[in-house]
């Protein structure tokens, strides 16, 4: 216990399943959890849970694929929590569809949410966590993403570009720090 205390956490579709476990757990651990999703019922719902358990949290209503809704997470979260340490990317979706069957449409929606959701929430929480002297940032993948898995093409090529996309941040990262060689900006 307290293994997040006094830390203010940001879990991405924090409505249900794992990211309602997610926030279950830091606040049991004593974050400030600030629960985001696309379901406005199933985010209270959440908020509700961590409150009754003595917790401190806050619903927001967000879409991972559209930049403003990103800026206006962290503003809020800044304003009412002064900053951010914590940042679970875990809102996704799951499309199991033959590749020949599959609209450009889903692809792209499926990509929007996967990818370019966890991209839009470490490009605008690095910074933050930084100016507050680090953080962790934890991405969501899944084994399809590591392997072949029948029926996965389209979410496997979606969780093996958030594999690569962290760990290519976390060198970056890693490079920045004050006194490695080669030392590059993220």
């Amino acid at each position: 216990m307290g293994r997040a205390e006094g830390k203010v956490a940001i879990v991405t579709g924090g409505g249900a399943g794992i990211g309602r476990s997610c926030c279950l757990r830091l606040a049991e651990e004593g974050a400030r959890v600030v629960a985001t999703d696309i379901s406005e019922e199933r985010g209270e719902e959440t908020v509700e849970q961590i409150k009754q358990n003595g917790g401190e949290a806050l619903f927001l209503g967000h879409d991972v694929a559209q930049e403003d809704q990103w800026e206006s997470v962290l503003r809020e979260t800044n304003e009412t929590y002064g900053g951010i340490d914590v940042l679970v990317n875990n809102a996704g979706i799951y499309l199991i569809n033959p590749l020949a069957e599959t609209t450009l449409e889903e692809w792209n929606n499926l990509m929007a949410i996967n990818v370019t959701g966890v991209f839009l929430g470490m490009k605008h929480s690095a910074p933050a966590m930084t100016e507050r002297g680090g953080g962790s940032i934890i991405n969501m993948s899944s084994v399809a993403g590591l392997l072949g898995v029948a029926g996965h093409a389209l979410y496997g090529a979606s969780k093996g570009a958030v594999r690569i996309m962290t760990k290519d941040v976390a060198v970056c990262a890693l490079a920045a720090r004050p006194g490695h060689p080669g030392q590059k900006p993220m």
